[in-house]
């Protein structure tokens, strides 16, 4: 019996380290959307009638003006002094924080990043040619 407690606790509580952040980022990802609509509002109205006709035209045109933003935000921070910025954030706020160096090599390491401090995994989906597992 107790067996089978400890199995319906442990699946539960993994169960909620997956649905968790997929419920929080779809949460946050619709109240950008909601925003982004009310925020175009007044360009959708400049529009010709024949175009913003469809009843969820709002909605795709607020997509649109979010992916937008984003590609600018990107290129914005591409600059050089946006670097600066960055990295100065970096060194003076974020690596005071007790665990942040830990997660950022953990993060760089999960994505595929070629830094020296990067955390290594110790599994890799794709073999390299020193590896070949499956000879």
């Amino acid at each position: 019996m107790k067996r089978g407690w400890e199995f319906l606790k442990m699946t539960t509580v993994a169960g909620l380290f997956v649905l968790l952040p997929a419920v929080l980022i779809a949460k946050v990802l619709g109240e950008v959307v909601r925003f982004a609509e009310k925020a175009a509002g007044p360009i959708i109205k400049l529009l010709p009638k024949q175009i913003t006709t469809h009843p969820k035209f709002s909605v795709v045109f607020a997509v649109l003006v979010i992916i937008l933003a984003c590609l600018a935000a990107g290129l914005f921070m591409r600059l050089p002094l946006m670097r600066a910025i960055g990295r100065w954030i970096e060194r003076h706020l974020l690596q005071p924080i007790p665990g942040y160096r830990a997660i950022k090599s953990l993060a760089s390491g999960l994505s595929g990043s070629l830094e020296e401090s990067a955390f290594k995994a110790g599994f890799s989906p794709h073999p390299t040619a020193e590896s070949n597992w499956f000879t």
